[in-house]
């Protein structure tokens, strides 16, 4: 039995106090995962990520509504960004928030070696912490210290809506976001070729945010990149989703087709795959592998890919690929209803762990359940999984992201409207919230 101290925290002025501690021993079960803190608010709030810190910590990062609870310290009205730290045990050490007037996102957090932390997300603000905005959506990068204080942000955009939604650190000692741009609104800025809609927008920027190349790949419709990974020749590997059927695109299936493109180092087009059947697929995540291959999290409710066997109205898949986008493998997950996978990472001992939500009318527990469910399975590295857990209350619950700590333990952390939700604090922010509410948990798997 393994026990992990949890911190406790009062609501004593207008301001967080996290100096004002009162501890509770909880006692954890092998391979037991648990809801250990749900962050409260008077409205929406939503964790986009979680990732482990170089101290052994973590940070989450994501946007939030809410004047009170635990996010008395913001001020203004509508969406702004919201980064919180906490140790190893689940302790809050700090939080910040960051936005202006308008709309601000927070979709991804990174580390520098140097314990300063790079934001990427988007903002319609041109005041508050926001000085420039070109018009709807701008890309939004935040740089501030190891405390969360700004040190400076920059936005990149044009006149219609540009969203980020992942950021790495590249080998060269540079930064790489990518997310999609409204090309109708560029002037045909960042590629050779004049495209239509959104499309997969890149940017290879220094570690000052300064930019050394951006470009855009896709058609005439839809297309939204959501992650990238760095390739041993320094350039990347994008996945996200493609409704267009021309320009980059040549080999479309179906109404959306996961769509994987390779550039240079220096932007350029390499090659690009498309994946999928006749209705929606998507890419939604890309990690290197052992053997220095690409394992891809994606999500479809095509009723036919090839080599696949459908399992429910909508599955998560693992795809496979070496890099030239051959194929090594496809598997296809999920229940009799509706499986939607947000997160993946690899652990130290080689397996995949996926979090998402599910809505099956008999779920593994036998409950009869109406609404989403938070799930975190475990794969094999040859996409077998091996074993799922789920958590649900009463209402919607959403697993959003999951990370692992040097001390092995998972985190995971999503959205839930319940509030019959069994977790292990005593004591926590108080707020006017009601049940129709979106709040942020936070869970512990004990590896």
């Amino acid at each position: 039995m393994k026990k992990l101290i949890l911190i406790l925290f009062f609501l004593i002025s207008c301001s967080p106090d996290f100096s004002e501690l009162t501890f509770s021993d909880l006692s954890f079960i092998e391979n037991e995962l648990k809801i250990i803190e749900i962050l409260k608010g008077n409205d929406d709030d939503i964790v986009n990520k979680v990732v482990a810190t170089n101290d052994g910590g973590f940070i989450i990062v994501g946007n939030t509504k809410s004047t009170n609870g635990y996010y008395q310290s913001k001020e203004r009205e509508g969406n702004d960004i919201f980064l919180s730290k906490f140790n190893a045990e689940g302790i809050i050490e700090w939080m910040k928030i960051y936005g202006g007037s308008d709309d601000d996102i927070g979709n991804d957090v990174i580390e520098s070696l140097d314990g300063s932390f790079y934001i990427i997300g988007y903002s319609k603000s041109n005041d508050g912490d926001a000085s420039f905005n070109k018009g709807q959506h701008d890309n939004w990068l935040i740089k501030t210290d190891f405390l969360g204080n700004l040190i400076w942000e920059k936005s990149y955009g044009f006149a219609g809506h540009d969203h980020a939604y992942n950021i790495i650190k590249t080998n060269d000692g540079g930064l790489f976001f990518n997310g999609f741009l409204d090309v109708t609104s560029s002037e045909g800025e960042g590629s050779s070729l004049r495209h239509g809609v959104g499309e997969f927008w890149c940017h290879k920027v220094n570690m000052n945010g300064e930019i050394i190349w951006r470009r855009f790949f896709g058609g005439s419709n839809n297309d939204r990149s959501y992650d990238a990974i760095e390739t041993l020749d320094g350039g990347f590997i994008i996945v996200g989703t493609s409704e267009s059927q021309d320009f980059e695109i040549t080999n479309p299936n179906g109404s959306y087709d996961m769509w994987i493109v390779r550039i240079s180092s220096n932007g350029e087009l390499v090659w690009e795959k498309s994946i999928g059947g006749l209705a929606i697929d998507e890419g939604i995540t890309i990690l290197k592998t052992d053997d220095n291959n690409y394992m891809i999290l994606g999500n479809t409710n095509s009723l036919k890919i090839e080599g696949t066997k459908i399992q429910g109205m909508n599955d998560y898949l693992f795809i496979k690929i070496d890099s030239d986008g051959n194929i090594i493998f496809k598997f296809r997950h999920g229940t009799q209803n509706f499986d939607y996978a947000k997160d993946m990472i690899q652990t130290k001992d080689g397996s995949y762990f996926v979090v998402g939500y599910s809505r099956n009318p008999e779920n593994i527990q036998g409950v009869n359940l109406e609404n989403n469910s938070i799930f975190l399975s475990q794969a094999q590295s040859n996409g077998v999984i091996q074993k799922t857990w789920t958590l649900n209350g009463a209402n919607e619950d959403l697993g959003y992201s999951v990370c692992q700590l040097k001390n092995g333990k998972l985190v995971i952390v999503g959205s839930t409207e319940s509030t019959d939700l069994d977790y292990s604090r005593v004591a926590h922010f108080e707020s006017e919230s009601n049940s129709s509410n979106k709040d942020i948990f936070i869970a512990i798997l004990n590896k």
